[in-house]
C-alpha cells in the first residue's frame, strides 16, 4: 500500500542533519510496515522488537552508541553500519533506556538512521520515569489510511490525478462522481486499518473484513491490562464501548453512565487518548488567534481511531450505509 507517511520518511532519510525518529500511533495502523518499506531503500535493515526479544534490553545498559551497536551486532549476528543500515527499535516503550539513548545517537553517531516505535509508546513518554531526550528526537504520527490512501489501495495510483483536481469550480463528471461515491460508501464500512483494507481489496466482501475488525477491537480491549490497573480497566471497557455512540456530537459523561463519577471516566478517556484509540476535539469560540486561547476544556467531541471500527462497534449493516449515502447530491464531492 502507498502511504503518505512514506514521503515524510524519505525526507527524514535524506535530510543532511537528521534526528533519531520516534514513530507514534495506535496499534495496527501500519507503523512496522511503513518502516519495513523504508528499509528496502537501505543496504540493510535491522529490526529489534523488545517484546519478542527482551534480551535486547541488556544492550542499552550503556548510553554509548558504539557500545550499543557492538552489542546489537552480537545479538543479530549482522553488521550495523552508519549511512547504510536502518535500525528499527520496535515496541521501544518496553525498554525506556533505549528511548534515553536516542539523544546520544544524535550527538555521537548522527550518520546512523535509527527509528523507534511502539503501540503504547505514549504511556512511556508520559510516565516521568526517565529523562526524555527533548530536542534530540523527531516525532511522526501515523493514523489509519485516509480516504485518498484507501482509494489508491483499491484503484491504483494512476487513477488519482482526476481526484486531485476536483473542486467546487471543477466538479467531477457523473461517471467519476459515481465511482468516488461508491468508494466513499465502502470506506465508511471498511475504514483505514491496513489489514482490513488489504482483505477487502483481495476479496471485495464485507464479511471477512468485519471479522478482522472484531479481532482488532478485541486486541484493543486486551491491551487495557498493559496500561491500566484492574479497577481502571472497568471504566476503560465502559468508555470504549460508549464513545462510538457519541461520535459527531458533544461528549457527555452522563450519557456514558449516569451512575459513574465523571472523574473516573475522565481518567479512562485520557488513557484511551494516550493509546491512540480516541481523539478529543475541543470547542473554541474562534474569536481570535490563536484558536487555542479560546478553548473550552469541558466542551468537546470525541473521534474514534477509525471510521470502519466505529461502524463495526455500532453493528451497522452494509445495507444501511449504502442506503444513507445514496442521497448524496451529485455536486457535493
Amino acid at each position: 500500500m502507498d502511504r503518505e507517511i512514506q514521503k515524510e520518511l524519505k525526507k527524514w532519510k535524506e535530510a543532511p542533519s537528521r534526528y533519531p525518529l520516534l514513530l507514534r500511533g495506535a496499534r495496527q495502523v501500519g507503523k512496522t510496515y511503513s518502516i519495513q518499506k523504508l528499509g528496502e531503500s537501505f543496504e540493510s535493515f535491522e529490526m529489534i522488537n523488545f517484546e519478542a526479544q527482551p534480551e535486547a534490553s541488556a544492550c542499552f545498559e550503556t548510553l554509548h552508541p558504539l557500545e550499543i551497536i557492538q552489542k546489537l551486532e552480537l545479538l543479530t549476528k549482522r553488521p550495523i553500519r552508519p549511512s547504510k543500515t536502518l535500525l528499527f527499535l520496535d515496541e521501544i516503550q518496553s525498554c525506556p533506556k533505549a528511548i534515553v539513548a536516542l539523544r546520544y545517537f544524535k550527538e555521537k553517531m548522527p550518520d546512523l538512521h535509527i527509528i523507534g516505535g511502539g503501540s503504547l509508546l505514549e504511556f512511556a513518554l508520559i510516565s516521568g520515569k526517565f529523562s526524555f531526550p527533548v530536542g534530540r528526537v523527531q516525532f511522526i504520527y501515523l493514523h489509519p489510511l485516509s480516504f485518498k490512501e484507501f482509494y489508491i489501495a483499491l484503484n491504483g495510483k494512476e487513477t488519482l490525478p482526476p481526484l486531485e483536481h476536483i473542486s467546487l469550480e471543477q466538479p467531477p463528471s457523473e461517471a467519476l462522481h459515481h465511482a468516488y461515491t461508491q468508494r466513499i460508501k465502502e470506506y465508511f464500512l471498511i475504514g483505514g486499518m491496513p489489514a482490513v483494507v488489504q482483505n477487502f481489496k483481495e476479496h471485495l466482501s464485507f464479511l471477512e473484513p468485519s471479522r478482522i475488525q472484531d479481532l482488532l477491537l478485541a486486541t484493543y480491549r486486551a491491551d487495557f491490562g498493559k496500561y491500566a490497573t484492574e479497577a481502571e480497566q472497568k471504566y476503560l471497557r465502559i468508555l470504549f464501548e460508549a464513545v462510538p455512540y457519541q461520535v459527531g456530537k458533544q461528549f457527555q459523561y452522563s450519557a456514558v453512565n449516569p451512575d459513574i463519577k465523571s472523574r473516573e471516566l475522565k481518567i479512562a478517556l485520557e488513557q484511551l487518548q494516550h493509546a491512540g484509540l480516541v481523539h478529543v476535539i475541543h470547542c473554541t469560540s474562534a474569536s481570535g488567534i490563536p484558536l487555542a486561547a479560546q478553548i473550552k476544556q469541558k466542551k468537546f467531541k470525541t473521534l474514534f481511531v477509525d471510521i470502519g471500527l466505529v461502524q463495526r462497534s455500532l453493528e451497522v449493516a452494509p445495507i444501511q450505509v449504502r442506503s444513507a449515502t445514496s442521497k448524496i447530491p451529485l455536486r457535493s464531492v
